[in-house]
């Protein structure tokens, strides 16, 4: 067998770096068409030009949403991009009314929310069960999800959340 030269080496690790400078150049071009796609829809919704700010310090409420999804998740196709999808979209329900909740002021649009996931006894224990799930592991979020964006990688999904900046409660 023949040694690797030096050379060989530097060559191999600056492929190496090249094609990860690639993949997060690939990475933040898809965070920035999400959220240039969700700064649109928003402005769509409320007629109002929004910000979207992007700081670490506030924290990854879409890591957060998908962590508490993950008894959701768990029960779907996950490489399948519509029930993904769907799982999101009642992770984000769930997640809002979870907040809802606190504020007696809000409990009518709460009500109207979970009305379809609550025809049955089974959902009413799912949506029981999230509200819980949501109030233990992040007591102190209390951000509302206003818009999300979901991207097929091809070989992943990257969700985008765009959410209110303080604590709403």
């Amino acid at each position: 067998m023949k040694k690797k030269k030096p050379k060989d080496k530097i060559r191999h690790k600056n492929k190496l770096r090249k094609n990860q400078t690639a993949a997060l150049q690939k990475t933040e071009h898809i965070r920035n068409a999400s959220f240039d796609k969700m700064k649109r829809r928003l402005s769509d919704m409320t007629g109002v030009e929004h910000k979207i700010i992007r700081d670490k310090s506030f924290g990854s409420m879409s890591e957060a949403l998908l962590e508490f999804a993950e008894p959701l998740m768990d029960v779907i196709d996950t490489d399948d991009y519509d029930e993904y999808g769907k799982a999101v979209m009642m992770a984000i329900v769930l997640w809002n009314c979870a907040i809802m909740q606190k504020q007696t002021a809000k409990s009518k649009e709460m009500e109207k929310l979970l009305k379809p996931l609550t025809q049955d006894a089974d959902g009413k224990s799912i949506v029981q069960y999230m509200l819980s799930r949501k109030h233990k592991m992040f007591p102190d979020v209390n951000r509302y999800i206003l818009d999300y964006e979901l991207t097929d990688r091809g070989d992943e999904f990257h969700l985008s959340v765009a959410s209110t900046i303080g604590d709403e409660s």
